[in-house]
């Protein structure tokens, strides 16, 4: 019987981004204690940040590398359920199909339809609040598609602030450089975490 030398298989905390989904790499029943034990180093408990402008305690996967970088909330002051991954701008990996900094018009496309998004320029700005039955409702089933834009042009009157819906196939956006800020997934709430 001839051994062979033992070769080491790169576990999780090594791989590469590719698809997060609701199974993978942070599933409905983990809790912080459970990714810094699969991820090992590669799991740091961290402020992340919230809603408006708000920080709040959470887990961060790979945080001092920007291209494989996940910040974890959760339901629970005790971490013990994941609300929302986050993949921030700059980060490789993908949500049903879709990076950071892809166009609204690949967006809407990957839809299927036009959806609505709030108004630009204050905390919420440019969140999408309903994807109209689209393609991208029901993708990352059980999980919801969390996804925002950004604009780096100005934008015309009645586009800006809270209270404002746009369509994404708005005639006043199209040209303006309006791309995914941040997307993300976010889970079901746990019975009782409501």
């Amino acid at each position: 019987m001839r051994l062979r030398p033992y070769q080491h298989k790169p576990g999780p905390s090594l791989t590469r981004p590719s698809r997060a989904t609701c199974a993978s790499p942070i599933r409905a029943d983990d809790s912080a204690d459970t990714l810094i034990a699969r991820y090992g180093p590669a799991a740091q408990r961290m402020t992340v940040p919230g809603a408006e402008g708000m920080e709040t305690p959470g887990v961060v996967l790979w945080a001092d590398d920007p291209a494989r970088r996940l910040e974890v909330l959760f339901w629970d002051d005790a971490l013990t359920r994941p609300a929302h991954i986050a993949v921030p701008a700059g980060s490789a990996w993908r949500v049903v199909g879709l990076a950071a900094n892809a166009p609204l018009s690949a967006v809407t496309a990957a839809n299927g339809r036009p959806f609505k998004l709030s108004g630009f320029g204050w905390d919420y700005g440019g969140m999408v609040t309903d994807l109209a039955g689209g393609a991208l409702a029901s993708a990352a089933a059980p999980c919801s598609v969390v996804l925002r834009f950004t604009v780096s042009a100005d934008l015309p009157a009645g586009t800006m602030g809270d209270g404002v819906t746009l369509s994404s196939d708005d005639p006043r956006l199209a040209g303006k450089d309006v791309q995914l800020d941040g997307i993300g997934l976010g889970f079901p709430a746990p019975e009782g975490m409501e």
